[in-house]
Order: C-alpha cells, then sequence, then structure tokens
C-alpha cells in the first residue's frame, strides 16, 4: 500500500510544482477559524472516522494529517476539512463502518497538478507564504484556481503557533494567452 504521506515527501519553503495523484479522502464541511471548537471537532470526527475504515480493513497504518480546503484566505472562514484514505476505501465501506451522526462522508479526488510550499508559523500569516507561491506561480506562466488547500503537519495542541508546519497548495494550471 501507498502510504498516505508519500504525497509529502520533499517540502520545502520553496514554492514548486507537483502533480498530485488520484486520492480518496474522508471531508466535513465547516465555518469558523482553524484554531475554533468546530474545526477541532471536525477534526475529531475525521480521527474517529479514520480509524473506524482502519479497524474494518484490518490494516496498521499511521493515520495521515488532516487538510484544510478554503475558497479563499479570510472569505467567511468556511472550509471543508478532510484526510486522505488508502485506495481500497470505498464510499460503500464508510457508509457501513462511519457513524451517520459524525458529518463525514467520502470522496475520491483526481489527479491534479499544484503549487505547494511549506509555511512554518502560525496559521494568520499563512498569506506570507502564499503570495511567495502566487508571484513563483506566475513566473512560470501558470494561473492558481480559486481557493487553497492547507495540510497540517504539526498538531497545534502541542505546538507553539511559531514552529506550526502547514503544506499550503493550490491547483494550478498552465495561463491562455
Amino acid at each position: 500500500m501507498t502510504t498516505a504521506r508519500g504525497h509529502l515527501a520533499a517540502i520545502t519553503s520553496r514554492p514548486m510544482l507537483i502533480a498530485v495523484p488520484r486520492h480518496h479522502v474522508l471531508v466535513v464541511d465547516g465555518t469558523g477559524e482553524r484554531d475554533g471548537a468546530r474545526f477541532r471537532a471536525a477534526a475529531k470526527a475525521l480521527y474517529t472516522a479514520s480509524a473506524a475504515v482502519r479497524r474494518a480493513l484490518g490494516a496498521s497504518y499511521s493515520l495521515p494529517p488532516p487538510e484544510g480546503v478554503w475558497p479563499d484566505i479570510g472569505s467567511a472562514w468556511r472550509w471543508q476539512l478532510m484526510m486522505r484514505q488508502p485506495p481500497q476505501v470505498t464510499a460503500d465501506l464508510v457508509a457501513r463502518v462511519v457513524a451517520g451522526d459524525l458529518g463525514v462522508r467520502w470522496e475520491s479526488h483526481p489527479e491534479t497538478l499544484c503549487a505547494q510550499a511549506l509555511h512554518v508559523g502560525p496559521y494568520r500569516e499563512v498569506r506570507t507564504t502564499v503570495n511567495r507561491m502566487l508571484t513563483h506561480v506566475g513566473k512560470l506562466g501558470y494561473d492558481v484556481a480559486e481557493g487553497h488547500h492547507e495540510i497540517y503537519l504539526s498538531n497545534p495542541q502541542r505546538t507553539a503557533p511559531a514552529k506550526l508546519k502547514t503544506v499550503v497548495r493550490y491547483r494550478v494550471r498552465c495561463r491562455r494567452n
């Protein structure tokens, strides 16, 4: 089985383009700040659901880090929180083993070209990394898709804000001239 963290192997603070392979995720929709109660409750639901899926598979693997998709920085704090799943996880399996009251659903995401960079520091300063990425992507002749994706490598309950590690991603497409 490919590890869930394989797509995170070579992350640096320097923006780069990567091909993110097709993958399956469990998803919870919500609103509120990254360090708010709703976000923490969504993360707990994802860990609970992912652990149930892992037990149903009879597998032993580390649960991957949570990932957040934000329509735009500062936009009413709407988000989708998700967690990657192994390729053999299906919507039917999730429906069978995940409690309905968790508000978790299964999705399949296609392969896509992305720009990504590692942000180290408080969540409120992620805009600096975003701006650096946007400049880099523009110089390469790409445009970004709406919204951005964050992968939370650090546990904010155990890590000082200045040391939080977050991968920031945007889907990109070649600019039309």
